[in-house]
């Protein structure tokens, strides 16, 4: 079961936190803008970035899952989705590096996309009794039964709760997480009345 549940691991990670310290602010040869219009664009554009955000952590909020017309299977599904959402809203962090402005309305921003390394996670001997004892907790001697015993529904169930037991005790232990990846994405940005927007969303850059 060990395995089982470190291959999840492998495929829970991807936290939402948002930084903009120190980065730098270039432009395309030739191209003109006073000073004071790059200050203005930049905190429009970190204020982009942070919206982007918040508007996922918004969506993930208003899924129903204790929807009365739900299936108890559905209302599972759900679950578990709301879950993994809400790991990868807590373990992604962005950091602008660089605004590179294309022209005065046009830009590229470079941003550091940063998440937990998990090979390193789950080799580390703390996470693993953590995830353990939790197992334990939740599903008690079904979690030390040989399965190859249990009927195909019930193996099911014992994976699906698994699961479930697993996301929930990452979110409980997301604070405790050191080691993290990192890479560097593009994302070309926009300004139209006043009002930078971007190509695509910052949570669409999560995975590697």
């Amino acid at each position: 079961m060990r395995r089982s549940a470190n291959i999840l691991i492998l495929i829970l990670f991807f936290l939402v936190c948002f930084s903009a310290p120190g980065y730098k602010t270039t432009k395309e040869a030739g191209l003109r803008l006073k000073k004071d219009t790059l200050i203005q664009n930049n905190l429009l554009i970190e204020q982009a970035f942070k919206d982007s955000v918040s508007r996922q952590k918004t969506e993930i909020e208003k899924l129903d899952i204790h929807s009365e017309n739900i299936s108890e299977e559905m209302l599972q599904v759900s679950y578990f989705s709301y879950l993994l959402l809400n790991i990868k809203f807590l373990t992604t962090k962005y950091e602008i590096q660089e605004i590179h402005y294309l022209s005065p309305d046009d830009a590229l921003v470079l941003v550091k996309i940063s998440v937990p390394d998990i090979d390193i996670l789950i080799q580390n001997k703390d996470f693993n009794d953590f995830i353990d004892k939790k197992l334990i907790e939740r599903l008690g001697s079904a979690y030390a039964t040989d399965i190859e015993k249990f009927s195909d529904q019930e193996v099911n169930e014992l994976y699906f709760l698994t699961f479930i037991v697993i996301s929930e005790s990452v979110l409980e232990y997301v604070p405790k997480i050191k080691d993290f990846k990192s890479q560097i994405i593009s994302i070309k940005v926009k300004k139209a009345n006043n009002i930078w927007t971007l190509e695509n969303s910052v949570y669409d850059y999560t995975e590697f």
